[in-house]
């Protein structure tokens, strides 16, 4: 929307002959200057002179490139965002996953499970104009990595004491755990 001054002077001694007409600003920019004059009914003249921004355009946003990571990695955002107007938009983060960061562009996130996430950079210029960005994340299945020790031997119809271990990025993920004893059996 263009921005509209109205000028407007008063004289009680000699009554006012002119005031320049409204303006219309239909350009945009930082600390432009306008001027008004206003003259009496004797010849007498003044300017006021009115200093405005004017911010037409909302910020420009870009979320970073499309990417993948595997689950409980951490997701590097490289975005940017840019105002004709105003270097400090506000701008959030909402990472597709239910979290979220703000005033943060270079964000990090760490996604919890793998799956396919929209992460999404919305930027708020002091205009009010709002932009958002997305970028696509492929968070990938991270194996869960077992640790059963040494090999281990026992005579046959011995009990065995076998303890393992493992670990998983992917802190989400549900895990069953099979052991294979190489006869034919399986245990779970």
């Amino acid at each position: 929307e263009d921005l509209r001054i109205v000028w407007s002077a008063t004289d009680t001694a000699s009554g006012v002959a002119f005031v320049e007409p409204e303006t219309q600003v239909t350009r945009e920019g930082r600390a432009l200057r306008f001027a008004g004059r206003a003259v009496d009914r004797v010849d007498n003249s003044t300017v006021a002179v009115a200093t405005a921004n004017v911010d037409k355009t909302p910020p420009a946003v870009s979320a970073g490139p499309n990417f993948e990571v595997f689950e409980g990695g951490e997701a590097r955002f490289t975005a940017s965002v840019t105002d004709n107007l105003d270097p400090a938009a506000d701008f959030r983060w909402a990472f597709g996953d239910g979290g979220g960061e703000g005033r943060v562009i270079l964000a990090t996130h760490v996604y919890l499970d793998d799956g396919l996430f929209t992460a999404v950079l919305t930027a708020t210029d002091h205009a009010g104009h709002v932009s958002t960005a997305p970028a696509r994340v492929t968070v990938k299945n991270a194996a869960p990595v077992v640790e059963a020790g040494l090999s281990r031997a026992a005579a046959e119809g011995a009990f065995l004491v076998l303890t393992a271990t493992f670990t998983d990025a992917g802190i989400l993920d549900t895990h069953t755990a099979a052991v294979d004893w190489g006869d034919g059996t399986k245990s779970t």
